[in-house]
């Protein structure tokens, strides 16, 4: 990996917690906002959360999952199958939301699957991201992670 290659992993490694962070904020506002808000409003809010859920999840799978793998080939695996298994449950809440079936049981599961996996990325991925990049501190950054078009989403 190349220099700016390895800058822009460990940017990433910094602004994919707070990624998490907010993805948790915006599960929080879905969760309360259930008691007060429409079908539709409800449904957009969602299907918000989850285009950005799956953008994280991308970037990592593109980004920074094969530079890991080399690494940690068994933590990688389980971070991919972790992910997989986010999708499915995604979709799954998803469908139910679209039915009037979700119940808030599923959606405190799904987000005690959520915060265990940030902790595993946050201790692993991360951890490898950073050290990765610290040798480049104070060399030339080629850009800001693409997800982020220099921001947090």
């Amino acid at each position: 990996m190349d220099t700016a290659g390895r800058a822009e992993i460990r940017e990433a490694a910094e602004l994919l917690p707070e990624h998490h962070r907010v993805l948790d904020e915006r599960l929080d506002r879905i969760i309360v906002g259930a008691h007060v808000r429409d079908a539709a409003e409800l449904r957009a809010e969602w299907s918000d959360f989850e285009r950005e859920l799956l953008r994280h999840l991308e970037y990592e799978e593109a980004e920074m999952l094969p530079g890991f793998a080399a690494d940690s080939p068994a933590e990688a695996r389980a971070i991919l199958a972790e992910h997989a298994d986010i999708r499915a449950t995604l979709a799954d809440l998803g469908l139910r939301l679209d039915l009037h079936l979700l119940r808030s049981e599923a959606v405190e599961a799904f987000v005690h699957q959520l915060k265990a996996h940030a902790s595993r990325e946050n201790d692993m991925l991360y951890a490898w991201a950073r050290a990765r990049g610290a040798a480049d501190d104070g060399q030339a950054r080629r850009h800001r992670p693409s997800m982020f078009d220099g921001r947090i989403m």
